[in-house]
């Protein structure tokens, strides 16, 4: 803070007759075909349990639900007989979804061992937080077992085509089964040995199986909308074909393209809106919904890693404070080499210059991603970038002021960057240095002609640890034996200051000027 101390003055004054005087003047969710609470019978409105009642020995009650989100009501549900060899036996029953929850249910005559279900409706896109623009169709290749409900989802949409490959090629439904649905994770690098059959997921249950099945609808929900928000449905039953083209032989997703695809949505997910969205579609509907913790198995930030074992928290680090820094000075922090973490964190820092050495040995470069502010709001610019194990970090902060200031607003003050790495925030702060007093004289000058030029003493400048600004009001100001054309400067050890005034005209008659050195002003 400026203060004032001592008010002095070099004055000039002229000879009188008499005598003289001197004076001191700052989800996508999974299409579901899984109820776990749904009704079996009659209504399948929800809230029973999972058995389906029976007619008779050969008449058995198949339902479900169909969950992409869920289905609407009226999506078509077609469920075919498939033998041990998943080939169709020509017999299908044809039914449809009877409320805005996905249920489904049928009476029929079942003398196959496995059934096909394919549906065919509009759906509830958690990510967009809309009803589809257009119909989507899942289906899933299931055993059938009387009295068990059958769901269709995402995950057996993935999985059917695969399950039918392994079957052909000499393996039992079970086995292919648990290979398929194990490939299937794989591709989203979720290990998950022991979560139950993909027909029995449903979004809206509690546990590891039903989780991933949110997790893995919302993750290609994201991939479609970002592609085409216009046509979320016809770019979400693509993807899937082009996945289940590309599995179908070996178990194993090849296409880099659709790999990115799958990357880049996990980083642009909105988890937190998808289980609001979720959540509040449900109660809507008149349901209570707490969606499982389906964040813990997207990977968020790219590094090929689960947020639910991603480590996000580096080992701690430390940013050096600078202080008495030169207003308008570029400086530079400390180096942060990034350690303790298991693929990749995301990197921010608003308030400055970042720049990264990844250690390939071209030294650091400066990160020049950056989403702009917004100055209306006072919203900084951000800067983007992300680290991996053994990157250093590095920021440049210009401090407060322009080089070379003379004004005393641009001392004393701080100025802060903010990084965040990982789960990790830190402050890199850099103050100027604040004005001080320093001790001066200047000698009156007295009984001097009228209209003469008269320079004050020399005042040699000593002990300073910063420059001090210097100000003059009125007459001339020498520095280091120079006249200057302008009233302000700065000073440093060694320095020689002076002030030159001309006398009035008139007998008696005094002329003074200012001068202030830092805070002290004589």
């Amino acid at each position: 803070m400026l203060k004032r101390t001592a008010f002095c003055k070099f004055n000039l004054a002229t000879r009188c007759r008499t005598a003289w005087r001197a004076r001191l003047i700052v989800i996508p969710t999974l299409i579901v075909l899984v109820l776990a609470g749904c009704d079996g019978g009659g209504g399948g409105d929800g809230g029973g349990s999972n058995d389906v009642g029976t007619d008779s020995p050969s008449s058995f009650a198949i339902g479900g639900s169909v969950h992409k989100g869920p289905f609407r009501n009226g999506s078509s549900v077609i469920i075919v007989e498939l033998d041990d060899q998943l080939t169709t036996s020509g017999v299908q029953f044809n039914t449809s979804t009877v409320n805005d929850l996905g249920h489904f249910n049928t009476n029929a005559t079942i003398e196959a061992p496995f059934v096909e279900i394919i549906t065919s409706g509009f759906f509830f896109d958690e990510v967009s937080n809309d009803i589809s623009n257009s119909a989507l169709t899942l289906r899933t290749v299931s055993e059938f077992v009387a009295g068990e409900t059958i769901n269709v989802n995402i995950l057996t949409q993935l999985a059917s085509r695969r399950v039918e490959a392994l079957v052909l090629t000499g393996g039992t439904f079970d086995e292919a089964l648990a290979q398929a649905q194990q490939e299937v994770l794989g591709m989203f690098n979720i290990e998950a040995a022991d979560i139950a059959n993909f027909d029995t997921l449903d979004i809206t249950g509690s546990g590891t199986g039903n989780a991933i099945l949110l997790a893995v609808s919302a993750l290609l929900m994201q991939a479609a909308v970002t592609a085409d928000p216009d046509n979320t449905a016809g770019q979400i039953s693509q993807l899937m074909a082009n996945i289940a083209s590309d599995f179908e032989s070996d178990g194993v997703l090849n296409d880099p393209g659709i790999k990115d695809r799958i990357l880049q949505a996990g980083i642009d997910l909105d988890l937190e809106a998808v289980r609001a969205n979720l959540e509040a579609e449900y109660a809507e509907l008149g349901e209570t919904l707490d969606a499982p913790t389906f964040e813990d198995f997207i990977d968020t930030d790219g590094d090929g890693l689960l947020h639910g074992v991603d480590d996000n928290l580096p080992d701690d680090f430390t940013l050096t404070a600078l202080v008495d820094v030169d207003p308008g000075e570029e400086v530079e922090s400390n180096e942060i080499t990034v350690n303790g973490i298991l693929g990749i964190v995301t990197v921010t820092l608003t308030g400055g210059k970042l720049f990264k050495d990844v250690g390939d040995g071209s030294g650091f470069t400066e990160v020049t991603v950056t989403t702009p502010g917004d100055t209306a709001t006072g919203t900084p610019d951000v800067t983007r970038t992300t680290a991996a194990e053994g990157d250093i970090l590095k920021i440049q902060v210009t401090a407060n002021g322009a080089l070379g200031a003379t004004d005393a607003t641009a001392f004393g003050v701080t100025v802060t960057a903010t990084i965040i790495v990982g789960e990790t925030t830190k402050n890199f702060t850099v103050s100027t240095f604040p004005l001080t007093e320093y001790e001066f004289t200047l000698d009156p000058i007295v009984n001097v002609p009228r209209g003469s030029v008269q320079t004050s003493n020399e005042i040699v400048i000593t002990g300073l640890v910063s420059y001090l600004p210097v100000s003059l009001s009125n007459g001339v100001l020498i520095k280091n034996g120079l006249e200057l054309t302008e009233t302000t400067t700065t000073v440093l050890d060694g320095n020689t200051l002076q002030v030159k005034l001309t006398a009035s005209e008139e007998f008696e008659a005094e002329v003074s000027a200012t001068l202030s050195i830092g805070l002290s002003i004589k």
